[in-house]
Formats: C-alpha cells, sequence, structure tokens
C-alpha cells in the first residue's frame, strides 16, 4: 500500500497560500505572474513576476525551518524568499543570506517602477465607490428638498 509523506498536503497548502500571499498582491501592485511548479518534495514554488522590462523572482517555502541549503539555493536567483507562518527561530535557518527573508503574510511587493498599483480593483475600493455614489445622491435629495421647503409659504399651527 502506497504512503505519502505529506507532498499532496504541502502542494496543496503551498498553491493556496502562492494564490493568496504572492500573486493577488503582486497583481494589484502592477506585476504580470507566472507561477512555477512546486519542487519534487513541495518544499517550495518559484513565481516570476514581470513589468514591462523589470523582472523579480520570489521563492514560496511551505515552512521557515527549512534547510539552510535551500534558502543558499534560493538566494542565487530570488529577490525574496518567503514562507508560510509564522518566523520559527528564522535566524538559525536563513544565516547569510543576502535577500530578504520573512513571513509571506507580511511581505508587500514593490511597485514597479513604470507602473501604479491597482488598489482601485480591491472590492473594498468599489464598495466605497457605490457607497461614495449612493452619499452624493442622499446630498443631492437633501438639498432639494431644502430649496422645496424654503418655497413653500410657512404654515401656521
Amino acid at each position: 500500500m502506497p504512503t505519502d509523506d505529506g507532498g499532496l498536503l504541502r502542494r496543496a497548502l503551498l498553491a493556496d497560500d502562492c494564490i493568496n500571499e504572492l500573486v493577488r498582491p503582486l497583481r494589484d501592485s502592477g506585476w504580470s505572474v507566472e507561477i512555477g511548479e512546486p519542487d519534487e518534495k513541495a518544499l517550495y514554488v518559484t513565481v516570476v513576476a514581470t513589468a514591462g522590462d523589470e523582472r523579480m523572482t520570489i521563492a514560496l517555502l511551505s515552512g521557515c525551518a527549512t534547510d539552510n541549503a535551500l534558502y543558499r539555493k534560493l538566494a542565487e536567483t530570488c529577490a525574496a524568499i518567503l514562507y508560510r507562518g509564522a518566523p520559527y527561530n528564522q535566524q538559525q535557518f536563513a544565516y547569510g543570506i543576502n535577500v530578504h527573508v520573512g513571513p509571506a503574510a507580511a511581505w508587500l511587493p514593490p511597485v514597479p517602477r513604470n507602473g501604479k498599483r491597482r488598489f482601485r480593483s480591491h472590492p473594498i475600493w468599489r464598495r466605497l465607490q457605490r457607497l461614495k455614489g449612493r452619499v452624493a445622491f442622499a446630498a443631492k435629495a437633501i438639498k432639494y428638498d431644502i430649496r422645496r421647503r424654503r418655497q413653500r409659504p410657512a404654515q401656521q399651527l
């Protein structure tokens, strides 16, 4: 009977966090994103972000507690190494690394030099735009009501 070492679960969690923590924020910042395949043990996945002539490679690890040799291998090609979860003894695992290393949930992608952030596509901004329209309509209705009341003769009690 075949056994699973947790690779399928790691692969699924890695793919889910890659979309939520890397791809969406990068796209909101103006980057085009290509996602690579996870390695054979599903320890990491790489993401290549491009904007015009700029190119940035980011690695997402399945956890902070990963061998330093893997950190060094990824540091050769990546601008940032991010990991799922909390920073568990990060200094002990990622020593001697010259690129940014940190949790994916706390990372904000840089804005490309020739691009603008696309925060307007975020659902909160869309909701605020709808509310702005409603507030403008309510303000017009109140002004109309005030003008109408001024034009009516005063009623006596």
